[in-house]
Order: structure tokens, then sequence, then C-alpha cells
């Protein structure tokens, strides 16, 4: 196998995570100003609704044809037609989705009295099967995904601040919106003839069958994660209106930055996992165990620092205005470490070994717990009962896939150096506080508190001699002498 280089990678994606949440950061605190926690609020509702149709549309094939395909992918004969197979079967079940979005947008009161808004958004039921980003992510081509992604957000941005400037302008941006997410797929379907070879293999030849079941093992699995990932904002809108999911909305794109960048370690391990679990075990089991340190000493002083620093981030964010995001971001804080184990689990471990179904029914569990608690809490806390729910939904789904995994994750968690990651972080946390009391703009408090404290944490790590933080920086002082 041409291996990448996993560092790379993670570099890479990690990039792409930032900027996939940094970008609408960027532009929250402007048009939040502008269209006001209703307009925010009613964009991001019709977006919930469109990414059910896309998981339809799109079945399971982002997460399975990562997996298919990186197994085959040193064959590009095999690697050529497993594409188009899955490309098939892609492309028919969502044009019957389309065709479904079309009868909705026409028949139901709510999508039909703002039927432009959802258009704008549908645009991305196409958009997203011409992407085919599975592809490229199981040959590792993170460089390339990222770098035009990065460009088309970065014209996104442009295009918010040239374009949204009154209340009423919340149609521009849902659609500026779909463009920066979406619209550099169309390059991507172009692109493609670099990677496989564009020819009709023979008719008796493609194999469509061997691909129905574990696409469907997929799809379920999506839709449990969609449930209880977005379920909350739409039991929010619907229990407590537009206002009430644009305090949420605020919340959530702090910790959803936060999460990218931890959950990113695992999303480009899917395709290097799914080898190893094919031709090299050992490889397999090491990898997975730097994972899960690199995860833990990332995830706690983030979920950490911004628990300490959220009003400081939401009026830095949103404004004055969302202050009854405050709670909610706090809440749901936890997330950031939850989410990275559960990822951790469920796409290193089950999904490479092919025990896809067990992810599923792990996020079905979460995706129960979820409902049932936002029935429970967000009419009587709203917002704050909302982000409690999604953080016991997470915490059922990595119970539950830990069980599923085995004595081998609990080992490698009880060989965790917890006092080395506890010292560090109580001193890192006398200087957030430190920071935290001074008369400095938000801006300045959070850059400040963020970069002592990152110092200080990492500077503990290495006087206590703990092993990944020696590694990494006796990595980056090679490669500095040999530059």
């Amino acid at each position: 196998m041409n291996k990448k280089s996993i560092k790379i990678n993670f570099v890479m994606n990690a990039a792409l995570q930032i900027a996939t949440v940094i970008f609408p950061l960027i532009i929250f605190p402007y048009v939040s100003r502008i269209l006001g926690p209703e307009g925010i609020g009613s964009v991001t509702y019709a977006m919930t609704i469109v990414s059910y149709f896309m998981l339809v549309a799109m079945l399971g094939i982002p997460t399975y044809g990562i997996r298919a395909c990186a197994q085959v992918r040193e064959d590009k004969d095999k690697f050529s037609k497993i594409v188009q197979e899955i490309l098939l079967i892609n492309v028919i079940v969502a044009g019957i989705t389309l065709v479904v979005y079309l009868i909705a947008l026409n028949t139901i009161a709510e999508m039909k009295s703002d039927k432009i808004l959802y258009i704008i958004c549908g645009s991305n039921l196409i958009l997203n099967v011409l992407g085919m980003n599975w592809v490229y992510s199981a040959l590792e081509e993170y460089r390339y995904i990222t770098v035009r992604s990065i460009i088309f957000k970065l014209i996104g941005l442009i295009l918010t601040f040239l374009l949204v400037h009154r209340k009423s302008d919340h149609l521009t941006y849902a659609g500026v919106t779909a463009f920066a997410t979406a619209g550099s797929n169309i390059f991507n379907f172009i692109n493609l003839r670099k990677y496989i070879r564009i020819k009709r293999y023979p008719r008796a030849t493609y194999d469509l069958r061997r691909h129905i079941k574990p696409i469907f093992s997929f799809f379920g699995m999506g839709i449990a994660i969609s449930i209880y990932s977005s379920i909350d904002i739409l039991m929010l809108g619907n229990i407590q209106g537009d206002t009430a999911v644009g305090y949420y909305n605020a919340a959530v794109k702090v910790q959803s930055c936060l999460l990218m960048v931890v959950v990113s370690l695992g999303t480009v391990l899917l395709p290097r996992m799914s080898y190893y679990y094919k031709h090299d075990r050992s490889a397999f089991v090491n990898v997975e165990r730097k994972a899960i340190y690199s995860i833990m000493w990332m995830a706690v002083p983030l979920m950490v620092f911004f628990m300490i620093f959220a009003p400081e981030t939401i009026w830095l964010v949103a404004g004055s205005e969302y202050e009854a995001a405050i709670m909610p971001m706090r809440i749901l804080m936890p997330i950031v470490l939850l989410t990275g184990l559960t990822n951790n689990l469920g796409n290193q471990i089950l999904i490479p070994s092919n025990k896809e179904q067990k992810v599923m029914i792990s996020t079905i569990v979460g995706a129960a717990v979820n409902i049932a608690l936002n029935f429970l809490w967000i009419s009587d806390f709203g917002v704050n009962g909302a982000a409690a729910a999604t953080v016991m939904a997470v915490i059922a789904v990595l119970i539950t896939e830990s069980v599923f995994v085995g004595k081998e994750f609990r080992k490698m968690l009880i060989q965790l150096r917890y006092f080395k990651l506890l010292m560090a972080l109580i001193v890192s946390m006398t200087g957030m506080i430190w920071v935290k009391s001074l008369e400095l703009t938000e801006f300045w408090k959070i850059t400040l508190g963020f970069g002592s404290s990152a110092m200080i944490y990492i500077s503990v790590l290495f006087v206590l001699k703990e092993q990944v933080v020696r590694e990494v920086t006796r990595q980056f002082l090679r490669r500095t002498r040999e530059k």
C-alpha cells in the first residue's frame, strides 16, 4: 500500500473540519446580529429538515463507500468497478428521494409557506451525490479535499459580507451557506477521472447486490445518528419556536468546532484501519491505542477551557443578545470528549472490523434516549433541557459501544495515565482563571487564556514525561534540524 502520512492526513482533515465550523463562526457574529435569533432559527430549522432527506438520499454510502473502496484501492480495476456500482445505487436512491422532497415541498404547509428557502437548502440533495467524497477519503486524498473545500468556504465568507445586510436577507444567507458547503462537489465529480477508469464494464460483472446489506446497515446507523444529533433542534423548534433554536444553535456552533478537531483523527483513520484490519492486525491494535490516548489529551483541556470561558465565547461569537446560549454551551461541552470516544469505537474498531450493525444498535439506543429525554425536559427546561438530553444520549452510545468492543477497550482506558492528565489540567486551569479575572475584551481573554493554558498544559505533561507529548516534541525538533 502506498501509505500516506497519518499525521499529514490528520492535519489536513483537522484543517478542513475546523474550517467547516470556523467559517460559520466568523460569519455568525455578523449574520446573528442582522438576522436575529428568529432568522437564524428559520434557516437552521429548514436545513435540519433537508438533512433528513439527504440522509435517505445518501443511504449509508458516505461511510460504507470509504471502507469498501479502501479495501481494494491497490487494484484500480476493482476499485473503479466498485465506485461505479456504489454510485449507481446512490443515483437511483437520490432520484427517488428528490421526487419525494418535491412532493413534500408542495403539500406540507410549513414547507410550502417558505418554499424558496426549502428549494435553496434542498439543492444539497443533488450536490452531495456529485461530491463523492467517500472516493477521495478512501484514497486518503485529504490534501485535495481540504484545499478545494476551504477555497469555496472562503468564497462563501466573502459573499456573506457582500450580500447579507438586512433581516429579509435570510434567503441569501441560506443560498451562500449551501454554496459554501457543497458547491465544490461539482469539481469532485469532474476530477474523478484522475482516480478511476471511466469505462463501461460488461453488465454481468456488476454486482450491486453485494453492497445492499452493508449499505442499509450504514443507513440505519445514519438514521439513528441523525436522530440523536438533530432531534433536539426539531423538537425545540416545535415546542419553543425559532428563537429557542437560534439560542441553541449559537451554543452548538462552538461545541461543533471543538468536536470537529477531536474526531478528525478518527475520520482519517477509517480507510487506514479498514486496510490494517484486513492485512495487518498488530498495526490495527497499535494505531488504535495511540488514537485513544490522543483523544483524551486533546478533548479534556478543550472541554474544560470552554466551559470556563463560555460567557466570553458566546458574547464574542453571537453577541449579548444570545445570553441564553451560555448555559447550554456549558452543558454541551462534555460531548467533545464523549463523542471523540464514541467516534473512536465506531469508526476505528467496529466499522473496519465489519461490525457496523453494532454501531447501528448503539446509535439506536442513543436516539431512543435522546427522544425520551427531550420529551421530558424541553417543556420544563427549554434549551438547557435539549442540551442535557443530547449529552445523555452520547453517554448511552458510549456505554453500548464499549460493551460491544469488549475488554480490549476497557484495558486501554485503564492503562491511561490519568494522574499526569489531571495534574496538567489543574495547573493549566489556574492560568485560565487568572486570565478570566483580567479586564480585557472577550477576544483577548479567549486568545490569551487559550494560548497560556495550552502552553502550561503541554509543559506540565512534558515535565511529567508523558510519552505522547515527548514523542511529538522529538519529531518536531528532528524535522526542524533537518530543515
